[in-house]
């Protein structure tokens, strides 16, 4: 299950939809000031799998399995015409499983993961990606405090 719940942070395993990001006090990183009004938004799905996730165009091709949302918002900071900041939740649903070392059912509740992506320089490549995974308490969770940075592809690829 651990791999799963790796699995989902890393793909940027989010819940609901934001006009504006709400930020804690006391950022661990230098996050910059950005208004997501007018923003470029894409909606993606896909079905957590044991295999990973699988893309999907409608969630109702689910099934039954778990759907995972992403919203991703494209922000022109310098309006030059061109996404320069991504702001990325994911909403990783509940999940029930049995836990296959004792046998006994699992009962995990939705989280989001949220993700900034950050083009410093205005040059199509993202200097940061700063993660809120986890919440004060280490629980799988964003709470407005982004946890990790870490480097990051071009912001357009971002985007797809």
């Amino acid at each position: 299950m651990k791999k799963l719940k790796t699995l989902c942070a890393i793909v940027g395993a989010a819940a609901m939809l934001y006009t504006a990001p709400a930020f804690a006090t006391e950022q661990k990183f230098n996050v910059p000031e950005y208004d997501l009004k007018g923003a470029e938004e894409i909606t993606s799905y896909s079905v957590l799998t044991p295999f990973g996730l699988l893309p999907i165009q409608d969630p109702k091709e689910a099934e039954g399995s778990p759907v995972v949302i992403t919203k991703k918002y494209g922000v022109d900071r310098n309006k030059d015409g061109k996404s320069d900041l991504i702001y990325i939740e994911v909403n990783v649903p509940e999940l029930e499983y049995t836990n296959p070392q004792t046998g006994k059912p699992v009962k995990e509740p939705a989280y989001t993961v949220k993700q900034l992506a950050i083009d410093e320089d205005f040059d199509g490549y993202v200097e940061r990606l700063l993660i809120d995974q986890q919440d004060e308490k280490e629980k799988n969770g964003a709470d407005g405090i982004y946890d990790l940075e870490q480097y990051a592809p071009r912001i357009e690829d971002l985007l797809k």
